[in-house]
């Protein structure tokens, strides 16, 4: 059971520290919105597996407002990219 505490940590450890790099060198907002999204999924990965290791059903509140937090920030993110990126036409045709 050490070893399976050990693998999940390592694994969700290095998906964590290479989406935060994705998050500062990401050129666009699309990128940092993605790793962020997966950063969120690696955080309730963790919280779901303490919850099921220790059978303790406390924590499933917080995994639910978790998963609507990020489904709430892509969606607004995309809507925010959207919304310039036809902007940014609307000025296109404008100009010619």
């Amino acid at each position: 059971m050490t070893y399976l505490w050990i693998v999940i940590g390592v694994l969700l450890g290095a998906a964590s520290l290479l989406s935060m790099v994705r998050l500062v060198l990401g050129p666009t907002i699309l990128d940092r919105a993605l790793s962020v999204d997966v950063l969120l999924a690696s955080a309730i990965a963790g919280i779901g597996a303490f919850a099921a290791f220790h059978r303790d059903p406390t924590v499933l509140p917080l995994l639910l407002v978790l998963s609507l937090l990020g489904f709430v920030g892509s969606v607004s993110v995309s809507r925010f990219v959207a919304r310039r990126h036809r902007e940014a036409e609307e000025e296109r045709e404008a100009a010619s």
